[in-house]
This record gives C-alpha cells, sequence and structure tokens, in this order.
C-alpha cells in the first residue's frame, strides 16, 4: 500500500474514510458513464448481427430465435443505455455493467447452444465477453466477480447436464473457464486498487496546484502593494 494512500478495508479496497469514499465513487462513477454507454452500444449491434448468423446456419430457427435476440437483447440493454442518462442511477453503474455482462454471458450459452456443435463455441465467445465487459465497462472488482462467476457457474452446469461432448473436453473447458475467470477477478483487484492509487494522487496534486496559485497571487499582490 502507497505511504500517501488513505486507510483501504482490506477486501472491499473501499477507504476507510468516508468522505473520500464518496468522492472516489462520484468520479468514478462519472469516469466510467460513456464506456458503459458505448461498450452496451456495441454489444447490442454485435448480438444483432447474429442475426445474419441465424438465417446462413439455423433458418429454421430465424424468426424466433432473431425475436427473442431483439426483445432479450434489446430491451435489457436497452435499459442499461437509458440509465446512463439518468441521474438517480448515479452510483449503480458498477452494479448495472456487472448485470449487463453476466446477462450477456448468460444469454450466449442459450444462442450458442442453438447451433450445430455450438458447445464448442460457448467457451471462446464467454471469454470474450469476460474481457471486453471488463475492459470498457472497467467494472470494480467485486462486481465483476459476481458477473463472471454467475455465467461461468452456469457454464458448468450446461457442460454436465445439456452438452454432449466428451469428459475430457468438459474438464478441459470447466478448467479453462475458471482460469479465465480468476485471472479477470484478480486482474480487476489490481486495476480498481490503482485506479483508486490514482484519484489518489490527482487529487493530492490539484490541491497542490491550488495551493501554490494561492501563494503566487498572494506573493503577486505583495509586490504589487510594495510597489505602491
Amino acid at each position: 500500500m502507497d505511504k500517501g494512500l488513505p486507510i483501504q478495508h482490506n477486501f472491499t479496497l473501499a477507504f476507510k474514510d468516508n468522505v473520500i469514499e464518496r468522492e472516489f465513487l462520484q468520479a468514478y462513477d462519472e469516469s466510467i458513464k460513456l464506456p458503459l454507454r458505448y461498450g452496451i452500444i456495441i454489444s447490442i449491434l454485435s448480438w444483432f448481427s447474429g442475426i445474419t448468423l441465424i438465417y446462413f446456419v439455423i433458418p429454421d430457427k430465424l424468426v424466433w430465435l432473431s425475436l427473442l435476440m431483439v426483445v432479450y437483447i434489446g430491451s435489457f440493454f436497452g435499459f442499461i443505455v437509458y440509465t446512463t442518462y439518468k441521474k438517480r442511477f448515479k452510483g449503480y453503474y458498477h452494479l448495472i455493467g456487472a448485470l449487463s455482462n453476466a446477462w450477456a454471458g448468460l444469454f450466449a450459452v442459450y444462442f450458442c447452444d442453438q447451433f450445430p456443435d455450438g458447445a464448442v463455441f460457448i467457451l471462446p465467445v464467454l471469454i470474450f465477453i469476460i474481457f471486453f465487459g471488463s475492459y470498457m465497462v472497467r467494472l470494480r472488482w467485486m462486481a465483476g466477480c459476481v458477473a463472471a462467476i454467475s455465467y461461468i457457474s452456469l457454464y458448468h452446469i450446461y457442460l454436465v447436464a445439456y452438452s454432449d461432448l466428451p469428459a475430457g473436453q468438459v474438464i478441459l473447458y470447466a478448467f479453462v473457464g475458471w482460469i479465465t475467470m480468476v485471472f479477470t477477478v484478480l486482474a480487476g483487484r489490481v486495476t480498481e486498487n490503482n485506479n483508486r492509487t490514482a484519484y489518489i494522487q490527482n487529487k493530492t496534486i490539484t490541491e497542490q496546484n491550488a495551493i501554490i496559485e494561492d501563494e503566487k497571487v498572494m506573493l503577486l499582490k505583495e509586490v504589487h502593494h510594495s510597489l505602491l
């Protein structure tokens, strides 16, 4: 822990000084509003591009699966974008980001399974969603942990109960899934800690610059007064 950093809780990383914690959360919420908005818009476009795949690969499921995508993905992700414009949702963006990330992962399990040999594509899609969501939304590490665990756990249930993959592949895919989740959560913790450190450093620099400017003004006033 940096010597200049206020005391933090070991698990949550939250500053024990409530004033500083509130200031950090306010700055954090403002910083992720646009990435969350653009990340969700990109996600919506990515999922809707899957309608083309449905048309060419499984045209017999085009109507109902396309409609499900529009309703399921469009309505929920559309609501997420809507919340970025409303002040009453301020302070909940990390939870909103985690929900949207998890929602995409859960739908990926169902969507990919509709295609022939879709089980092979589910894990790469999930890994992409984990890293894309974490990067674009910059999830706080606990929110990212909830999101990752939710759909990696569902993926395991799918592997054991519904997939026709050989036992060796099931074990391999499960192992890769958990390794990805652990890496993402640890990386998220490091990232959040670095963000908090950077916030305190920038805050300190800003305050010091303000003090320097005030001193300059005072000195100029004294010089001007002495010349008179």
